[in-house]
């Protein structure tokens, strides 16, 4: 049974790695195959997100979004991209009648935004989806790579 709370959500300490592009507002184009062996071409822009199958991995689904790259200053848009990063990946993945979902610590490393705000985002993000969503997963895990992150996590998840 799918549960409805935010309790349900885990930091977790495995390695992660965000699928992100290099410079502010630069496309970046995934390029992945499908059951048919077909390249998929799509380009992507901050905070908009598409899934794949897992193929070769541990899951059945992948799920890439693009980060915003903050680099230490924070604008609106970047919060409005990252909180759509969540909010994208979790409408993929609850339309794909997922029922997990693990993200990583989106745009908090090389491209900067401040982990702390990145945690609040993201666990409000999740939070609001649930409201809106109830019983969508039985699970969601943030797969954080750092201590320091696994610390904030557990400490704003409370």
């Amino acid at each position: 049974e799918k549960q409805n709370s935010i309790n349900n959500i885990k930091p977790n300490r495995r390695i992660g790695k965000d699928f992100e592009n290099r410079e502010r507002n630069e496309k970046i184009e995934i390029k992945n195959l499908t059951d048919n062996e077909e390249k998929i071409n799509r380009v992507l822009f901050d905070g908009e997100a598409m899934i794949t199958n897992g193929y070769n991995l541990p899951c059945k689904k992948i799920i890439q979004t693009v980060g915003p790259k903050a680099f230490g200053k924070v604008s609106k848009q970047d919060r409005v991209d990252l909180r759509n990063c969540y909010y994208n990946s979790l409408e993929l993945a609850r339309e794909n009648h997922l029922e997990s979902i693990a993200f990583p610590c989106i745009a908090t490393g090389i491209y900067g935004f401040p982990q702390e705000e990145a945690s609040i985002i993201a666990i409000k993000t999740i939070s609001d989806y649930l409201e809106k969503y109830p019983n969508s997963f039985k699970h969601i895990i943030f797969n954080v790579f750092k201590d320091e992150d696994y610390i904030i996590y557990k400490k704003n998840l409370k």
